[in-house]
């Protein structure tokens, strides 16, 4: 085993449990980039699917709106 090999195992076994999930997705990435590639473009499809579904809503008067809101869930109760 090279020098370099055996270095990059110490580092990997003094890394804490939690680092570990971390440093085998990254190595996942750099051996298996069509598979990553592959991933990728499934979110950018929900993502665009997600987009096509998007609509523009009105400019809201949050003040009116807070003032209906209030008025139907407490009625009258000298709130403002």
């Amino acid at each position: 085993m090279t020098a370099l090999r055996q270095e990059a195992i110490s580092i990997v076994e003094s890394l804490p449990e939690e680092k570990i999930l971390t440093l085998i997705d990254f190595l996942r990435g750099i051996t298996e980039p069509a598979e990553r590639d592959n991933h990728l473009l499934k979110k950018k499809a929900a993502f665009d699917e997600l987009e096509t579904l998007r609509r523009e809503i009105p400019d809201l008067d949050y003040e009116k709106e807070l003032a209906t809101y209030r008025e139907e869930r407490f009625g009258n109760a000298n709130l403002g």
